[in-house]
């Protein structure tokens, strides 16, 4: 019995240490083609299979199938393959002393990597020797979703929703198993048929850095972005708790102190967002995230400044898909350019949003809503107004102002003192933050992996 890889795969399948007693056919999914002559091959039927030199593990590794000079370098369990049906992803879990590697690179005792369609798995004994390839035996066509240089890195899991410019779908680094949200872009066409291409390559790309510079607390984090003929794939750290849009319309209601926890946040997004030179331009409660259910949880602001790396025309197309949010200068032709206000004028609709679940400008015909915007035409209506505090009313009516030099700038507004006023808030934000992480727990490493402390969340110096 040789220990030299073969370079053809066996014709015959022969499941190791499967039990004889089973009084059913377990259909396998996937399969391990052996590397190794003299070495069976596996069907894999179960959704956990170990290997090692334990008699319990799943493959066992033993002088009958394996060379006896080679044995003690696997541990009694040397690696975990587990099925996550609720996920669909595959991932190996190395628990060797002596090393598991997929494609060459090593897994590291104690970490997982998600395996995909044809992954060389090997061990580490008298240099690297390959032990198995991993098939998926229905290969999931919806991977080729993803760009060859994307399919190294990540696995594509579920679609998460589609918006103005793109969809979104849940993916997971595979060596990390970390999850993320992928947004696909497609590049605007010309009216003369021709494909888009991003201009200026060296400003565009100086464009990307920045916001992959950007760190805040209540910032979506973009990893990276990959660009191709006809699509441009962004890279987002993944929030679980959905976005503002589905939170104000649940049925747990929002109460004004909830409503200003998550508020504040956004506020603070939007200020540092402007502190970088960069106004968001399409704020709304589709672009907010949240981390988790819970009723006060982390906010993060996304799809800033994304806009200016597509054409104009879906630029346009974004604004006229959610009018309601549109600062009146957008619309109002006499303005030459626009500026930070605009924010703030789309943080006031929001807030409005919030607390009250109407919009205060609302019509189906385009025009009338645009003469509401740009004659600032709202009102707080008794019935669903008693409650709520004069202060946010008289916040909300200085940022609703048609006139952007008279409208409260993003600094006014936290120093505003329905915000500035309440430290208790700002203390339980902080704490939110601090503790509350941007991902699930179900999504991230087991608990045993080192995970990078989050940053003490800074207080306005404004907060009096």
């Amino acid at each position: 019995m040789g220990n030299q890889a073969s370079d053809k795969l066996p014709d015959t399948l022969t499941p190791l240490s499967i039990s004889q007693e089973q009084n059913f056919i377990q259909l396998p999914w996937g399969r391990l083609y052996s590397c190794l002559e003299g070495f069976q091959s596996v069907d894999l039927t179960q959704d956990t299979i170990t290997l090692g030199r334990a008699e319990q593990c799943t493959i066992v590794i033993n002088k009958n199938n394996f060379p006896e000079s080679t044995i003690m370098n696997f541990s009694k369990i040397h690696f975990i393959i587990i099925r996550d049906v609720y996920t669909d992803l595959i991932y190996l879990k190395d628990e060797s002393k002596n090393g598991t590697f997929i494609n060459g690179s090593l897994v590291g005792k104690g970490n997982r990597y998600i395996l995909q369609h044809d992954d060389i798995l090997s061990v580490g004994f008298k240099g690297l020797q390959k032990l198995f390839v991993f098939k998926l035996l229905e290969i999931d066509e919806s991977n080729k979703y993803l760009p060859t240089e994307l399919r190294k890195k990540y696995k594509l899991s579920r679609f998460l929703g589609k918006g103005a410019c793109g969809e979104v779908h849940l993916v997971f680094e595979k060596t990390t198993t970390k999850a993320y949200a992928i947004k696909k872009i497609k590049k605007g066409v010309y009216s003369s048929g021709n494909i888009y291409h991003l201009d200026h390559p060296m400003k565009i790309m100086n464009e990307v850095k920045i916001l992959q510079s950007l760190t805040h607390p209540c910032v979506i984090k973009m990893k990276e972005i990959v660009e191709t003929d006809s699509d441009v794939f962004i890279i987002l750290e993944y929030m679980d708790g959905g976005d503002l849009t589905s939170r104000i319309l649940s049925i747990r209601p929002l109460t004004e102190q909830n409503c200003k926890c998550l508020f504040y946040q956004i506020t603070l997004a939007v200020q540092y967002l402007h502190s970088e030179g960069i106004t968001h331009r399409d704020l709304k409660p589709d672009n907010i995230l949240l981390a988790n259910d819970d009723i006060e949880t982390v906010v993060k602001l996304t799809d800033f400044g994304l806009s200016k790396f597509l054409h104009e025309y879906t630029v346009m197309k974004t604004i006229c898909g959610t009018p309601q949010y549109v600062a009146p200068e957008i619309i109002d032709g006499s303005y030459k350019e626009y500026s930070f206000q605009v924010d703030v004028w789309s943080l006031g609709v929001i807030l409005f949003y919030m607390l009250s679940k109407q919009l205060p400008f609302r019509s189906s015909e385009r025009a009338v809503l645009n003469k509401l915007i740009l004659t600032g035409q709202y009102s707080f209506h008794p019935h669903l107004w008693s409650d709520i505090s004069y202060d946010v009313k008289d916040l909300i009516s200085r940022m609703l102002v048609v006139d952007p030099k008279k409208r409260l700038t993003i600094d006014q507004v936290l120093q505003h003192r329905w915000i500035a006023s309440d430290l208790d808030m700002q203390q339980r934000v902080a704490q939110i933050v601090q503790h509350g992480g941007s991902n699930s727990e179900y999504y991230n490493n087991d608990s045993d992996s080192q995970q990078p402390a989050p940053k003490k969340f800074k207080l306005l110096e404004t907060t009096i």
